[in-house]
Order: structure tokens, then sequence, then C-alpha cells
């Protein structure tokens, strides 16, 4: 978009999906614009027509006003994108959110750092030092204005007293006129739009971020039933014993026991060397994946070891096998792993439960209480996590089987 296409659309007026909108809102957003737009262009007439009076100084007199309209315009817009700016859904503890509409990463979910207990849950669980600001510097500003106000109103004079010489002799009603236009213009300039519209912005992004939250537990629990139904719900290493010889199975287990051990090491450097974030969550659901993908050459006793290893990275892989081949005997240690374990390890854990609580073969009262326990471990300030998701509907699937 060129200069003067930019300079058009921000004349325009509301934009062209007001079209759609209540009768009643869409005439008084064109109304506001409109009052907007005037007010503008009256302060735009104004320095130009004073600038005609000054003799031989039109353009010096036109340009510094224009510079002085300007800038208390971007003074006064920035104040009213700090006022406009949406707060966060907020409520005490104890209570959960429901999002408006959607952080799939809603929250990073391989964080390292949890939230702190007693903090409350947000409607959306982006970055938003912006609106703390926000909120910091309006309760400042108001603040001081109202208890300083009369140091503000002097500094006030003694700014304008400063300019006023600028614009010829007794410039200060025309320079003060000029500033408190162009701040007020500003201020609702940069109010109004981020008020009525960086909202939809952020629920917008937090529609997507579900969507991505979703897809990204469909695909693993696809990937597991897949393996399962391949395998007739039991480790192929069992049924591929009664077809070969010993060592011939024991070589193809040890190695697939290799292949593991040397995942897990991947994903203990990537959680090392990456940054917390959506591409490190990316790498790391790549080597969770291959690590599924090995579990049907895993027996049961293999999968033991590694629920009890030393190592983040196997019991993460015990994670994966517990999602394709889900075990009654195992859903304590699932439910612990919400706990005592990352974030990222906790997720799979969660949906490990998930998978458990569709598995027809495992009992659903244990699934159940195995659930209540892993929710447990689980702060208040995570009630909106992807972990508290996957776990939500888990339980709700074992109540069904139950009922």
């Amino acid at each position: 978009m060129s200069f003067w296409q930019s300079v058009g659309a921000f004349f325009k007026g509301p934009p062209d999906e007001m079209e759609n909108s209540n009768p009643f809102v869409r005439r008084g957003a064109s109304w506001a614009h409109l009052a907007l737009r005037l007010s503008l262009a009256t302060g735009v007439l104004s320095v130009l027509i004073y600038a005609g009076t000054q003799d031989g100084q039109f353009l010096r007199t036109a340009g510094l006003g224009l510079l002085l309209l300007c800038a208390s315009f971007l003074v006064g817009g920035t104040l009213g994108f700090l006022f406009g700016i949406p707060r966060k859904l907020q409520q005490g503890p104890g209570t959960a959110t429901t999002k408006p509409t959607p952080a799939g990463d809603s929250e990073t979910e391989e964080d390292d750092d949890k939230p702190k207990p007693g903090t409350r849950t947000t409607a959306y669980e982006s970055n938003t030092s912006l609106e703390q600001i926000s909120d910091w510097l309006t309760k400042i500003l108001v603040g001081l204005t109202l208890t300083q106000w009369n140091e503000i109103r002097t500094g006030f004079q003694k700014m304008i007293e400063y300019m006023a010489p600028a614009f010829g002799t007794n410039g200060e009603v025309f320079t003060g006129g000029i500033v408190i236009l162009g701040a007020l213009c500003g201020f609702f300039y940069g109010y109004l739009p981020t008020r009525l519209f960086l909202w939809l912005a952020l629920t917008e992004s937090d529609i997507q971020g579900d969507k991505l939250s979703e897809a990204r537990k469909d695909k693993n629990l696809q990937e597991a039933e897949s393996l399962r139904s391949r395998t007739q719900g039991s480790p192929a290493v069992a049924a591929a014993s009664d077809r070969r010889g010993e060592g011939e199975d024991t070589a193809e287990a040890t190695e697939a026991l290799r292949r593991v051990q040397l995942l897990a090491k991947e994903y203990e450097s990537l959680r090392m060397k990456l940054k917390s974030g959506p591409y490190r969550t990316q790498k790391m659901e790549g080597v969770l994946s291959e690590m599924r993908m090995l579990a049907p050459k895993i027996d049961e006793g293999t999968q033991t070891k590694l629920r009890n290893s030393g190592s983040p990275g196997e019991r993460l892989a015990a994670c994966a096998w517990l999602q394709v081949y889900p075990r009654a005997d195992a859903l304590p240690w699932l439910a612990g792993c919400l706990g005592g374990e990352k974030p990222f390890i906790g997720y799979h854990a969660a949906v490990a439960l998930l998978a458990a609580a569709r598995d027809p073969n495992v009992d659903a009262q244990e699934v159940l209480d195995a659930i209540k326990r892993a929710q447990a471990f689980l702060e208040l300030s995570e009630a909106n996590s992807d972990r508290a998701k996957v776990l939500a509907q888990a339980e709700q699937e074992a109540r069904a089987r139950i009922s």
C-alpha cells in the first residue's frame, strides 16, 4: 500500500465489515469517524489560515504548525492505544475461565517455568506484557492527573510559552489550541480502533491457537490408534516371537531399544539447546512421534524399565508406548507425570490417560481415579493449559463409559 493509499484508508471511515453490523452501531461509528475527521481537518485548516496571516512566513509557520499538530496527534494516539488495549478475562482462585473462542500451545506446553500458585487464569495465554504495561501506565497517568493537577497545568503553560515564539507575536493561543486539538484527535483515533478491533484480532489468534492444540492432540491419538489396530492391541514383538527364533526377535528388540535411547538423548538435547517456544515443541513432537512408531517393537518389560529410568527422554518414550498400548498398572505412574515431569512429558502422559479412557480393556473407574489424581497436581493458574483440557476430555469419556 502506497503512502497516499494509506492516507486515504486512514480517512475512509469504519471498515467495510461494518456494513453487516447493527445499523445503530454502524451509524454511531460513522458519526464518530466523521467528527474526528472534521476536527482534524479543522486543525489543518487553522494552521494554514494562521500561516497565511504571517507576512513572508507562510511556509515556515505552516510547516512548524503541521509538525506540532502531528506531534501532539501521535502523543494522543499513543495514549489512546494504551487506554484502549483490551484486558484479559480474569477470575479469582477456584474458578475456571471459558475462553470466548479460544495457546496450544495456548500456554506453550513445554515451558519449564510453571505459573505460581494463586495466580489468576486467563482467557488467552499469549504474552500479556503490553496489557500489563498499559494497565500500569493508565493508572499512573490518572493518579498523577488527579494529585498533581496544578503542577501539570503549570508545566503545560510553560511548554506553550516556550513554543509560542516560533509562531509570531501572541502565538500562545494558536499553539495551545493546536496541541490540545491534535492530542484529543490522536487520543480517539488511537483509542477507538484499539478498543473496537484489537480484541477481535486477539480472539481470532486464540481460535487459531485452540485449533492447533486440538490438531496436535488428534494427531497423537490417531497415530497411536493406527499402530494399536495394526498390531491387534499388543506389541508386535509378542506375536513375532511365535514365528521367529528367539535370537532374531531379541536382536530386533535390542535395536529398537537402542533407537529409543538415541531419540531420548535427542529430546533432552533439544530441550537444553533450543529456546522454549512453538519451534521447540514441533521438534520434540517429531521425536515423540518416532518413539511412538517404535512402540510395537518394545515389549512390556522394556517399557517398565523405561518408566523407571532416570532419563527424562526414556520416560517420554514410556508415555509414547502407553499411548499406543494403555495399561491399567501404568495409570498411577501416568498421573504422577503431571506433577513430577516437565509440561511436555506431562502433556503426553495426559494424552496416554485419554487413550486409556477410550480403551474398553482398561477399567474406566481406575482411569477416572488416575485422572483425578493427575488433575490434583495442576495449579489453579493452569486451568486453561493443554494438559488440563486433555485431562478434562479424558474425565468426560471415562465417566461416559462408567454410566
